[in-house]
């Protein structure tokens, strides 16, 4: 049996107080359509009334009027969702979206990462916030250099531009070869070693050009003017591979024409066999690696040195024949006119012998 003091005595818990209901509000509160309303109104007011969301397409159900999806964003792992937008197309911008999509060789289908523009609403009747799309920006998908590679080859294909190079005439036997490279590595070594062996003499015109990053495309068109003043007949550009993301500058307006606005024909080779450049292109001719360029020269200079040597000896064997046949029909007349002159004498010695 235990006792306790006074002052070490518990005092007894108060008892709880009953709930109690919330106050009456002095004014009746929003109705469902207010609500929306102040919501549409607080969006306008903070300049988001109409604007671009980016999201992944999910949940694309199709309507004969309108299409709707969710436009989802996901947490860094790509696996769980942080936050859903509905968005509704309707009518004619559902056409204006899917022909701006197949522009790009793209459908509008889950899965699609891309930006949406138009008006959010918070209408009462659909109840969520949703977004009514008008417009679609696919470069989030495709990215923005691809997107850009495309404008770029429809304008030179509007222009012109891009036959350019392909309509001016590559010498049959070009002798003065320009060669723009990178000061240092092996793409400049293929090439002066594969025309070094030929048994065709070539005089070789060298320029040194970045050959990647922001300063390639000045570098480029300043010594494709310099080789064109030096008189090269044609010019190899020459890039010995490297990485993939260095041929961005060969998908970019500048560089590519100072390839179409050169006089020169200009072959490129640019070390990327599976990658094919907005310069490659627009070239005269594109190789997939700088010895493959200088491998065709060689064999297209050695192929036009045996024709013209085939040519001459055919020239100088029908000069044989013609001097041949001259010099048979000159005996033919002399042996024709020994036999004229035969026969003379002997009517003139009948003729004699009978008186």
């Amino acid at each position: 049996m235990t006792s306790t003091s006074a002052a070490g005595a518990v005092p007894p818990r108060p008892k709880a107080a009953a709930p109690t209901t919330p106050p009456a509000p002095a004014v009746p509160g929003l109705t469902v359509s207010q609500l929306h309303a102040a919501l549409d109104e607080t969006l306008r007011s903070a300049g988001l009334g109409e604007t671009w969301v980016t999201g992944v397409v999910q949940s694309l159900r199709r309507k004969p009027r309108y299409c709707s999806f969710e436009l989802v964003e996901y947490h860094p792992d790509a696996q769980r969702v942080r936050a859903v937008l509905p968005v509704s197309v309707f009518g004619a911008e559902a056409a204006a979206i899917a022909a701006t999509l197949a522009g790009v060789d793209v459908k509008l289908a889950d899965g699609l990462e891309a930006a949406f523009y138009g008006r959010l609403a918070s209408n009462g009747a659909y109840g969520p916030l949703r977004l009514v799309a008008t417009r679609v920006d696919p470069r989030i998908a495709l990215g923005e250099a691809v997107v850009a590679r495309d404008a770029l080859v429809a304008e030179l294909r509007a222009t012109g531009e891009l036959v350019a190079q392909r309509r001016l005439q590559v010498p049959a036997l070009p002798r003065r070869i320009g060669l723009v490279a990178g000061s240092e590595g092996a793409g400049r070594a293929d090439i002066l070693a594969i025309l070094g062996s030929s048994p065709i003499t070539f005089e070789i015109l060298e320029e040194t050009a970045a050959m990647s990053g922001p300063t390639a495309g000045a570098d480029v068109a300043r010594a494709l003017a310099r080789l064109c003043g030096r008189g090269a007949e044609v010019i190899v550009v020459a890039r010995g591979g490297g990485a993939r993301s260095g041929l961005h500058c060969w998908d970019t307006p500048q560089l590519v024409r100072a390839i179409t606005h050169c006089r020169v024909p200009v072959f490129t080779a640019l070390g990327h066999a599976s990658d094919r450049s907005v310069a490659d292109d627009a070239a005269a001719h594109a190789f997939p690696t700088p010895s493959a360029a200088a491998s065709a020269l060689v064999a297209r200079a050695e192929a036009v040195a045996t024709a013209r040597k085939a040519e001459a000896a055919r020239q100088q064997h029908q000069v044989e024949v013609a001097r041949l046949q001259e010099h048979n029909r000159r005996r033919m007349r002399l042996a024709g006119m020994a036999i004229a002159v035969l026969i003379i004498l002997v009517v003139l010695l009948i003729t004699t012998g009978g008186h």
